[in-house]
């Protein structure tokens, strides 16, 4: 009788770590760092820098932006920030692909670049960020 008792505890405790290491493995994030990504962009500012000051110093505005993603992918752009990232000024694009694929593209505010890209899945919680982006800017208008 014994022996059954460690049996199933045993099971319960094979599972558990099973299901921790399932919801590790599946874990993403949308933070972003330049040593992570490999990227340096040709304008270097401090991690503190203003938005304003940010804005002054990209020398591409997002027209600019959208013709070199335009040129190396194919899909809906969804989004487009200028971002600092660990001092690299650059902008952040999302491009809706084909099916349930999102590719973030990081392209050099100096001089329009590709800097680099990451392959994403879109997801419900993509959705929901996007609605959440909405309804603040309706709000603020």
């Amino acid at each position: 009788m014994k022996n059954n008792g460690y049996f199933v505890k045993s099971i319960v405790a094979l599972s558990l770590v099973g299901t921790l290491a399932m919801a590790e493995g599946n874990h993403e994030s949308n933070d972003f760092s330049a040593k992570d990504l490999g990227i340096k962009s040709s304008i270097q500012m401090k991690k503190d820098t203003s938005e304003a000051d940010e804005r002054q110093s990209a020398k591409l505005g997002v027209k600019d932006v959208i013709g070199a993603l335009n040129s190396k992918f194919s899909g809906k752009i969804t989004n487009i920030k200028l971002e600092n990232i660990d001092g690299n000024l650059v902008y952040t694009a999302e491009v809706l692909g084909n099916g349930d694929t999102i590719t973030n593209v990081f392209v050099d505010a100096g001089n329009g670049k590709i800097l680099t890209s990451k392959l994403d899945k879109k997801d419900h919680s993509d959705e929901q960020e996007k609605n959440q982006e909405n309804q603040h800017e309706d709000n603020e208008g």
